[in-house]
């Protein structure tokens, strides 16, 4: 579990347990599938939004669908948006407190460069104090896209092989 932040604890009162029970955690709280349940759920009690003139049924709804949305200036999806920024931002500006990084990399699915949920993410987190202070931290998106965060798992792993004494049990000496 060595640098999987998604299982950091971003509020010890949520409720929404996370594949391993824990609450609070940032996978049960910001991720496409929290954040699409949450959208879900809205709409099914009423809310009134964009999403349901992109996707006709609810059902039919992705994290894509939620993002458009909020682009397009839609309020729910916003307002669900920024609850997940916040949640993203606690974990990283712990992660800056943390390891001091002079960049933070966000990847995935749900970050683009300009969309609402990433320059959310990137507001709140420089709004912090840091450890050391006037320091702004850049924050930039993937530029991988879906892929970066397996191909950096992947870098790593090559990495870690070809500078270590481990290549000699593969290539000999």
């Amino acid at each position: 579990m060595a640098g999987e932040i998604g299982h950091m604890t971003v509020d010890p009162d949520g409720r929404a347990p996370c594949i391993y029970g824990h609450q609070g955690c940032l996978e049960s709280l910001a991720s496409a599938n929290a954040i699409v349940a949450k959208a879900r759920k809205k709409m099914n009690r009423g809310a009134s939004s964009l999403i349901r003139e992109m996707v006709g049924e609810v059902e039919n709804m992705t994290i894509d669908t939620v993002l458009q949305a909020a682009d397009k200036g839609d309020k729910l999806a916003q307002q669900l948006l920024g609850e997940a920024a916040k949640y993203i931002s606690i974990a990283i500006v712990n992660c800056i407190r943390m390891f001091n990084p002079g960049t933070i990399i966000i990847g995935g699915s749900m970050v683009t460069p300009s969309n609402f949920l990433f320059s959310t993410i990137r507001q709140l987190v420089n709004e912090q104090p840091y450890v050391v202070p006037n320091k702004k931290i850049k924050i930039v998106p993937a530029k991988l896209g879906k892929d970066s965060c397996a191909i950096g798992a992947v870098s790593l792993v090559l990495k870690q092989l070809f500078e270590s004494s481990l290549i000699e049990k593969f290539v000999g000496k």
